[in-house]
């Protein structure tokens, strides 16, 4: 485990009681038994999560709901939750990410871009006034069960599917389609798609790197 003001985190929202049940560190994946949950924990680390929590559906099928990343130690950096949200959101990977602080946890809403060039924060839970919290330690037992999503503020607020990376990525594509095939012949519209799909996977070996840090296409 790692800091004391980690720990005092994790048991104000309740993911201390869920540690290796439906919270899992990354740290500890070695100590997994499930691919699934091993799968995604080293996704997270692709990420630079500490841990990764997860809702438990049927036929004990874990789906990950959050990604936790320990700031304690660290100053508040807005910057640094823009380029984390920006990451998190464009990767499609998961909803919600939780970001502890010594005093403080911020909570992230992934399921939609930055706006204002500032990060989504569903809530600020403070670890000093805990009064004050509207989340409490039925969090996450609420994310593990899935209800936290039906509650009536929570149900309308979130919608994933409209403004994730790919619907968004998507959207433009078909948008692209439409004006270039106002410039082809009937037989050269399949040429669009063609190099659209090649262009997104140039784009995205662009962007792939090794285990050193080093891009593939240089």
């Amino acid at each position: 485990m790692s800091s004391n003001a980690l720990y005092t985190g994790f048991k104000a929202i309740g993911f201390d009681k869920e540690l290796d049940e439906c919270f899992f560190l990354c740290e500890s994946k070695n100590n997994v038994t499930d691919l699934h949950i091993k799968f995604h924990l080293d996704t997270a680390q692709d990420f630079d999560a500490t841990g990764v929590f997860f809702k438990k559906e049927l036929n004990n099928y874990y789906n990950p709901q959050i990604y936790i990343y320990d700031y304690t130690g660290k100053l508040y950096n807005e910057n640094e939750l823009t380029s984390l949200q920006k990451k998190v959101w464009s990767s499609g990977n998961i909803p919600l990410v939780c970001v502890f602080y010594d005093t403080e946890i911020k909570i992230i809403d992934c399921t939609t871009h930055i706006k204002n060039n500032k990060p989504v924060l569903l809530e600020t839970i403070s670890l000093l006034n805990k009064a004050k919290n509207t989340y409490d330690e039925l969090f996450a037992v609420k994310i593990k069960t899935g209800v936290f999503w039906e509650e009536a503020e929570n149900k309308d607020k979130f919608n994933f599917k409209n403004n994730s990376s790919y619907n968004i990525l998507l959207t433009w594509i078909k948008e692209l389609r439409k004006e270039y095939a106002k410039l082809l012949k009937d037989d050269e519209i399949e040429i669009i798609n063609k190099v659209i799909i090649q262009s997104i996977l140039i784009k995205y070996l662009e962007e792939r790197k090794d285990q050193n840090g080093l891009n593939l296409f240089q």
